[in-house]
């Protein structure tokens, strides 16, 4: 899919290094329409003024942009044509967050993430859900707590068809790194996520999500993602929303006003 920048936003918007993409469709001010099923969008908080239309039954929220990029190119929407795809590139910058939060509050859909199984990828989770530790006063609030860890969580590798070759041992700065995270999740009563970091720290080993979508062409999706994702089965048709909180239904193109 190609990248699309809005270029016809003005230069004072911030924009961050994160991308979307899915089932989801911008209506600009100048009523240009970005649709994101055809491209992938860089994420901008001029976004956040813009009418959207929606078919979005969930989001997933991807560490990294190799597999951001790999879930498209092996056929991600066939599978879940009705979601959306988020990727930070890493650790999410606030542009990133404050987009995300406010689409979740705005489509009232749920929110999976899916990071490495590792010390760096448990944080990014973290940062999703709470902000970064030294947040600053511009950052307060571009958090999304409603995000629900789908993997690659250390109690999934066990179950998971990898060579031992897949795995990369923790170094000394890894270990130091659980140390600092387990102090974070116990304080703000994450059990699940502190269980998992006893397990990371006592297999000693960490797994990257590009091991397991080596395993075999779709794994992720078909392997992992299938078995964790439900669908609703009912179908839906567009909703624009308003920056009001205006609601509409769109059918052929046809908009009209939702009570």
């Amino acid at each position: 899919l190609p990248r699309f920048h809005l270029r016809f936003l003005s230069s004072e918007n911030h924009f961050s290094k994160g991308m979307l993409s899915g089932a989801l469709t911008f209506m600009t001010n100048e009523q240009k329409l970005v649709d994101c099923r055809d491209q992938q969008v860089l994420i901008s908080e001029s976004l956040t003024n813009f009418r959207v239309i929606s078919d979005v039954q969930f989001i997933v929220v991807v560490e990294k942009d190799a597999i951001f990029q790999k879930l498209i190119d092996e056929g991600y929407f066939a599978a879940f044509p009705k979601s959306l795809l988020v990727t930070g590139k890493g650790y999410p910058d606030i542009c990133t967050r404050k987009v995300l939060r406010w689409l979740v509050e705005k489509l009232n859909v749920p929110v999976y993430g899916l990071f490495d199984s590792d010390p760096h990828g448990i944080e990014i989770m973290l940062t999703f859900k709470y902000g970064s530790i030294t947040e600053r006063r511009e950052g307060r609030g571009c958090n999304v707590k409603q995000i629900q860890w789908l993997g690659l969580k250390p109690s999934d590798v066990p179950s998971l068809p990898i060579t031992r070759e897949q795995f990369i041992h923790l170094t000394n700065r890894d270990f130091m790194k659980i140390v600092k995270i387990r102090r974070r999740a116990n304080g703000l009563g994450e059990d699940e996520v502190v269980a998992e970091l006893d397990l990371l720290r006592s297999q000693r080993n960490k797994l990257e999500l590009e091991a397991v979508s080596s395993i075999e062409p779709q794994y992720i999706i078909r392997g992992y993602l299938m078995s964790r994702l439900s669908p609703s089965p009912t179908p839906s048709c567009g909703t624009i929303l308003f920056q009001d909180g205006a609601r509409c239904q769109a059918r052929n193109n046809t908009v009209r006003q939702v009570a």
